[in-house]
């Protein structure tokens, strides 16, 4: 399976509250780090994860909630996919 078909999740050991501008992120195995506030384009992301996507159809979603073409906002999201599977909170 390519990267891009490679599933993208939210992490279960996570909770977190929604509102119209932003997403505040709890970790649930380690209550004592801070919360993560993601805003703008990742809240976006963030939301779009409701289900698992694969790359590919995330930087879809994100592209048309942007009404950008895909080339010009792929490298933002696998990027920034990459960076929250690094803190753990997206598989």
């Amino acid at each position: 399976m390519s990267a891009a078909q490679e599933r993208v999740r939210q992490s279960p050991e996570l909770a977190w509250v929604e509102s119209e501008d932003r997403v505040v992120l709890v970790r649930l195995d380690d209550l004592a780090a801070e919360p993560l506030v993601l805003s703008g384009s990742a809240s976006v992301i963030w939301a779009a994860l409701a289900e698992p996507l694969a790359l590919d159809e995330l930087v879809a979603r994100v592209a048309a909630a942007y009404d950008r073409p895909e080339v010009e906002v792929a490298d933002e999201v696998a990027g920034f996919v990459e960076g929250c599977r690094q803190l753990g909170i997206m598989r």
